[in-house]
């Protein structure tokens, strides 16, 4: 029987044999063991490489500032940069605030700061971010409408476009500049009276503003009348009498129709061209018809009036300070216009004076700041002092025939530039064109011997003709006391220089020209 050759070795041999397979052995069942039980997960063998050799993470942004609503994604970097890169976790401080999901992305949610965290999976390092969350603000606002006409009792809505539109405030803060004319709420408007008023809607978060401009009128209520039997209006209007705005008349009427219109306190327009005005008795006294409308409609709100056709005189104070008349027709016949009749009536923008008007009392049309042009009728004679103080208008006509121009008869009046007196007067009296702010050239015609006091005092004057080959008498030195002698020329008769030049307080000029 053959033996085994293992058998057959040397013992020795032998020996070194066994040795050398029990080894293989071994290794093959550690080896086995190890493929077994560790190679079945080779992640966990990366990340346990990993561990040991990664120095640090960084969040690429140290601080972020988004608007809510914004997405951002975030970036690591990590070192050694050559390492396979981790898996991280990312965590939000404030998730009310941002939100961040795995891959780093953030949702910008609401108002406020939170601070990003990210750290590799299952071990450190870790990094951080700060992110900031502000409102998107809104950089305009516009109105529907930038203008808008209202009647008063009206009411109007508004409505506003914000841009973006994304904007995180849109509250507004809506005001009236007079909420006497209107008031405003959310941008409904209330028309209160007549009047002009900004509507301003202001963004409350933001410097974003709009505005509109609003003009509010009256609500016009007309009637028309004919008064057949004098005294009998209040009882045709009845219960109109508070609302009408807008009256016109016809017939006959006497003091009680004239108290009955002082007392209708929304009328601004009325016509009584068709009308005629009765003389009045009551306990022995006679209301004579010429003075029955005098203080009628002092204070009132009237802005247009046509007076009766046949009407002689404007009593004393019908119209003082009625700061909403705008315009008057007089009639053909008016002979007078009384003390005061117009004065402060600043709104009346011009009148025209009818023919036949001879006498025009004081202060008359005083601070009423009439504009245009101004005519007086060559049927005017005489004037009273201040007849026309304060007016505004551009061009002055004076009639011939007045024998004197009056104390204060159009000193500061603001506009006119030139006066030319036609041949006629013979005194400039005190304070006449006195500081008329823009009087440039003057016209005296020879028949003005004497100029008072002040008459052209403190006017910007560079050209005055005079006609008279003897000199105008000057009352004394605040008479001619313009604001710059030496630039102003005195344009005089041929052969009169020499009598300028030595006539006192002409004298104080220096540049005579012979015409």
């Amino acid at each position: 029987m053959q033996q085994n050759n293992f058998n057959a070795l040397p013992t020795e041999q032998q020996n070194k044999h066994n040795f050398n397979m029990k080894s293989l052995n071994l290794l093959s069942v550690l080896v086995l063991t190890l493929f077994i039980n560790g190679c079945s997960d080779k992640n966990d063998i990366e990340d346990k490489i990993i561990q040991q050799t990664i120095d640090a993470i960084k969040i690429t942004e140290e601080e972020v500032t988004l608007n809510i609503g914004d997405s951002h994604t975030l970036t690591i970097k990590h070192s050694p940069e050559n390492l396979p890169v981790p898996e991280y976790i990312w965590t939000s401080s404030n998730k009310d605030v941002a939100t961040i999901n795995a891959h780093g992305e953030i949702k910008a949610l609401s108002i406020g700061v939170t601070i990003i965290t990210a750290k590799a999976k299952d071990f450190g390092p870790l990094s951080t971010c700060q992110i900031n969350v502000i409102p998107i603000e809104a950089t305009s606002i516009k109105l529907s409408e930038n203008t808008v006409k209202l009647i008063a009792g009206e009411t109007h809505q508004l409505s506003a476009v914000i841009e973006p539109d994304n904007a995180t405030y849109k509250d507004i803060i809506w005001t009236s500049s007079d909420d006497k004319i209107a008031t405003v709420y959310n941008g409904n408007i209330t028309a209160i009276k007549e009047g002009n008023a900004t509507i301003t809607a202001q963004l409350k978060e933001s410097k974003a503003k709009a505005s509109c401009e609003l003009t509010i009128t009256r609500k016009i209520i007309k009637a028309s009348y004919h008064i057949e039997v004098p005294g009998s209006l209040e009882s045709i209007l009845e219960t109109n009498k508070t609302s009408i705005t807008d009256l016109t008349l016809t017939g006959n009427l006497d003091a009680r129709d004239l108290m009955t219109l002082k007392e209708m306190g929304q009328l601004i327009i009325l016509d009584m061209n068709d009308t005629k005005i009765h003389e009045f008795k009551t306990n022995n006294l006679t209301f004579n018809p010429d003075e029955l409308l005098e203080r009628n409609f002092e204070n009132s709100k009237l802005e247009e009036v046509k007076l009766p056709k046949e009407l002689t005189v404007i009593p004393a104070y019908t119209f003082l300070s009625c700061r909403n008349l705008k315009e008057v027709s007089l009639p053909s016949t008016v002979k007078i216009i009384k003390r005061l009749a117009f004065n402060g009536a600043i709104n009346l923008n011009t009148i025209k004076l009818p023919e036949g008007l001879t006498r025009i009392d004081f202060f008359a049309f005083g601070s009423t700041f009439m504009k245009g042009k101004l005519t007086i009728p060559t049927t005017v004679t005489f004037t009273e002092q201040g007849v026309f103080q304060y007016t505004s208008f551009d061009e002055v006509e004076l009639s011939p025939n007045l024998s004197t121009i009056s104390v204060r008869f159009l000193n500061y009046s603001r506009k006119v530039k030139k006066i030319i007196i036609p041949e006629g007067p013979t005194e400039i009296e005190a304070n006449a064109f006195g500081n008329c702010e823009s009087l440039e050239y003057v016209e005296i015609p020879n028949s003005v011997s004497e100029i008072k006091s002040s008459a052209f005092n403190a006017c910007p004057i560079v050209e005055i003709h005079v006609k008279r080959i003897t000199p105008p008498r000057i009352q004394n030195q605040s008479t001619l006391e313009i604001k710059d002698k030496s630039i102003c020329r005195i344009y005089v008769p041929k052969g009169s220089i020499t009598a300028y030049r030595l006539s006192p307080f002409w004298s104080d000029f220096k540049n005579f020209i012979e015409e």
